[in-house]
């Protein structure tokens, strides 16, 4: 099956179109012109022009989350009229996750940094909300609004079922806001896309955490957790009735990490689709039979990639495949229709590893995703009666195209044990003797890919050799490699760092006297714990809303009792027994060993790292007479969700790296000693 690749003539001047369409058969764009000239950060750090495409289950409408100007809009596309584009603007509000709910009403996710006075003091918390936004006319309803309890971020509810049957309302799911503390349990509501307001459709027992919905959004199951016995309880609906039997037990010690997660609807009301373990070493993915607990021979297996989640298609409620990851992120599907599209797809695409983001309800119409290696992610329509596929633009600006390719680099660890890991390469510059960044990923268990990256290759453009390892800890890659983590921050996990490091200079690909190691989260503490483990190794580190006191992270979480301590634990290690072990890896218990210049960039807004992790970072390093630059982010929470902090970061991070290690000082320089 032949696809044609054409522009959209979409009606809107708001949309980049990409003219250079038949550029993408060859794979690369042409030359690399824009790498000879210094680009702006703002053409890397400015939120993606498009994050997010959704087609409506009617295939009249095109719904994308769109950034300009400083502002985030979600805006409305026709595509079969002619109507002009709706806009809305969002506000203060970051959105997180958008669905159609209906033909009409697009379904967003939003969140937004809220502080409340506590017995503690004043805290800062993440709240989140749905909302329902017209296609028409962009008028904004609030869902689940008949509750009067604000909702964290974790409890702002989950979309169980767009109910294709019952157009006016969607099946939410969402922490009972009549309950207090730990044993809140977690109902199933009917909302009105409309009214904004919700009923009761199942109300769950203090323990539930979760819901088991067949294709006809009927409840079959339930899920418990039961915290005595430290258990996963799975439970089937008994026929006509409201009782429920126990299906099986899973044992989940804290830190140990889910055994099984049901994953949605399956092909039989009763065979659910489920994520799990089931004795392997890779996460996959099954048929789960709520009669007796059995799991069935896998839907998808990898002998080498966990799956990395599962697709899931609200205009039915089934699982209709699974995503992984290798080097790119990859689609599974289970259906044949699906596996002969994607197939097509990607021989009209080459160059591209593409995914499926939505599609319409009789399948004739989806947006895709195309992730590059050396250019920005692009959204495509593909029109199944047409045999086209039209570009609908592409998340960052096309002159960032070709400043730089990504490439794999993997290396053996001391104890032989491979760590995955990838370059980006500045265009037009020999891979010899390079001043280099590192650039280690956060989570800890999150990893980096082949794909373009927009703060990698912001660097690249600049000249810098850029390093992301995938130490172990990382996701992805197996049970086994996750865990061999555990209790290894600044041990092994940095060890892994370094000897990607060591072998770029042994290959005289980079030069020893002009390293510079830089993170975010985790990352950040990568980067904190490189300056203080191995201070002879870098010549300055910089520190994204990082993790700073190992100690204070832990004590904090068993004065507060979080039930994230045991995760935590298992993680850094026990500070009732380990404390001595603990504090010989936080950065700010070895300031007084930095030979680095440190930079420490840090969002006033993390509700994740607190501010204070910097804080006491800078106050260390200046006590030990160590040179330090501080910057708070005014109103930046823990993922770097606004542009012009993310702009001000790369300003101050390229400013302070090019003084350090760069060819005789870069531009900015001045602006990093602010």
């Amino acid at each position: 099956m032949n696809y044609t690749i054409r522009a959209l003539g979409v009606r809107a001047s708001a949309l980049r179109v990409l003219l250079r369409i038949s550029l993408l058969a060859g794979g690369l764009w042409a030359g690399s012109a824009a790498a000879a000239q210094e680009l702006p950060a703002s053409l890397f750090g400015e939120l993606p022009f498009i994050s997010d495409a959704e087609i409506s289950p009617d295939g009249a409408s095109v719904a994308m989350v769109q950034a300009g100007d400083g502002k985030t809009l979600i805006v409305f596309y026709d595509l079969v009229g002619e109507g002009a584009p709706v806009a809305v603007e969002l506000g203060e509000s970051r959105p997180r996750d958008i669905v159609w709910g209906n033909h009409e009403k697009l379904l967003m996710r939003a969140t937004k940094t809220i502080e409340l006075t506590t017995n503690a003091g004043k805290k800062k918390y993440e709240f989140g909300q749905y909302f329902s936004i017209d296609r028409h006319d962009g008028s904004i309803v609030q869902m689940m609004n008949g509750s009067d309890a604000f909702n964290l971020i974790i409890g702002a509810g989950a979309l169980f079922h767009s109910m294709p049957d019952d157009p006016r309302h969607v099946l939410i799911a969402q922490f009972d806001p009549s309950r207090s503390g730990a044993r809140r349990g977690y109902n199933l509501y009917l909302a009105d896309l409309y009214t904004g307001r919700e009923r009761l459709f199942e109300k769950g027992e203090p323990e539930t955490i979760d819901w088991i919905i067949d294709e006809d959004a009927n409840v079959v199951g339930r899920v418990d957790f039961d915290n005595t016995k430290e258990e996963r309880v799975i439970y089937k609906r008994q026929p006509d009735s409201s009782r429920y039997k126990e299906v099986a037990r899973y044992r989940e010690p804290p830190g140990e990490g889910v055994k099984i997660t049901i994953a949605g609807a399956g092909k039989s009301p009763l065979r659910p689709v489920a994520r799990s373990y089931n004795g392997s070493d890779k996460l996959s993915v099954f048929e789960y039979d709520l009669a007796n607990g059995a799991i069935s021979t896998p839907l998808f297996q990898s002998a080498t990639y966990d799956v990395n989640y599962t697709i899931y298609d609200p205009n039915t409620g089934r699982v209709i495949g699974a995503n992984y990851i290798d080097d790119f992120q990859r689609n599974v599907f289970f259906d044949d229709r699906r596996r002969s599209l994607f197939e097509a797809l990607s021989a009209a695409l080459p160059a591209a590893a593409i995914t499926l983001r939505s599609e319409t309800a009789d399948g004739s119409a989806a947006i895709i995703r195309a992730a590059y290696r050396d250019r920005s992610p692009e959204f495509y329509l593909y029109d199944d009666n047409a045999k086209s596929v039209s570009l609908l633009g592409t998340a960052y600006d096309d002159k960032t195209a070709g400043v730089a390719i990504r490439e794999r680099f993997d290396v053996q660890a001391e104890d032989g044990l491979i760590i995955r890991g990838y370059l980006t390469v500045p265009a037009g510059r020999e891979k010899q003797n390079l001043p280099l960044i590192v650039l280690p990923h956060g989570g800890p268990e999150g990893r980096d890919s082949m794909e373009f990256d927009w703060w990698a290759a912001f660097y690249a453009s600049r000249g810098y050799l850029v390093y992301q390892p995938n130490f172990r800890g990382s996701d992805g890659y197996g049970f086994s490699f996750r865990a061999a983590g555990f209790g290894e921050w600044g041990r092994k996990m940095q060890s892994d760092v370094t000897a990607g490091v060591e072998k770029l200079v042994a290959g005289g690909i980079a030069d020893r006297g002009r390293i510079c190691i830089v993170g975010a989260s985790y990352g950040g503490y990568a980067a904190l714990a490189g300056a203080t483990l191995t201070p002879d190794l870098y010549k300055c580190a910089v520190s994204v809303n990082g993790v700073a006191d190992l100690v204070h992270i832990l004590s904090h979480k068993r004065r507060s009792g979080e039930y994230s301590l045991a995760y935590w634990e298992r993680r850094i290690g026990d500070l009732g027994r380990e404390r001595k072990k603990i504090m010989s890896v936080s950065p700010v218990a070895n300031a007084h060993k930095v030979k680095a210049a440190v930079l420490l960039l840090h969002g006033k807004d993390d509700i994740v790292v607190p501010i204070s992790h910097a804080k006491r970072m800078r106050d260390a390093l200046r006590e030990a007479g160590k040179p330090v630059i501080f910057m708070e982010l005014e109103g930046e929470d823990h993922w770097l969700s606004d542009g012009p902090t993310r702009l001000r970061m790369l300003g101050a991070s390229i400013a302070f790296i090019d003084r350090h290690i760069g060819d005789g000082g870069g531009q900015g320089a001045s602006t990093a000693a602010q």
